[in-house]
């Protein structure tokens, strides 16, 4: 059983419970650097992420859904860092621009503060890149989403 070999059988628990009931996790797993804490949930989301970028990484094929040949194109776009770097901020200026630009920017492309609605920029924005209204990523910008 899974729980028996998290025991640390050579540990009185009525002296010290917590190293009798955890001591054989603690001696069987290593707390990664890039982690202040690791248990059973975090092993389970990494072998899923390391799952996912091995399956978003393939050639889909023509009898994939939509939503598998969308996410394996993102993905790709997303590591792309070669693609993404030589075409720097264009796409993201280009989008801010058919919104009425970003005056933080010193753009002015038809901004007008006092007339300014920021549910019609969104929705601009999302029919002219045809972009889904509800995204998100884990590994880059909102511009590197729309414009892949």
């Amino acid at each position: 059983m899974a729980l028996n070999a998290n025991l640390n059988e050579s540990v009185d628990p009525c002296h010290d419970f917590y190293a009798f009931a955890c001591g054989g996790w603690e001696a069987s797993h290593t707390l990664p650097d890039d982690k202040m804490w690791y248990n059973n949930f975090n092993i389970l989301d990494d072998n899923v992420s390391h799952a996912m970028r091995i399956s978003l990484s393939k050639n889909w094929s023509t009898s994939d859904s939509n939503a598998v040949t969308y996410a394996s194109d993102l993905y790709k776009a997303c590591i792309d860092e070669e693609t993404r770097n030589a075409r720097g901020v264009t796409p993201l200026i280009e989008m801010l621009n058919t919104v009425g630009g970003w005056p933080i920017l010193g753009q002015s492309g038809g901004y007008n503060e006092t007339e300014f609605d920021w549910k019609d920029a969104f929705v601009k924005h999302v029919i002219i890149s045809k972009s889904s209204p509800t995204y998100g990523s884990r590994c880059g910008s909102p511009y590197v989403l729309t414009y892949v």
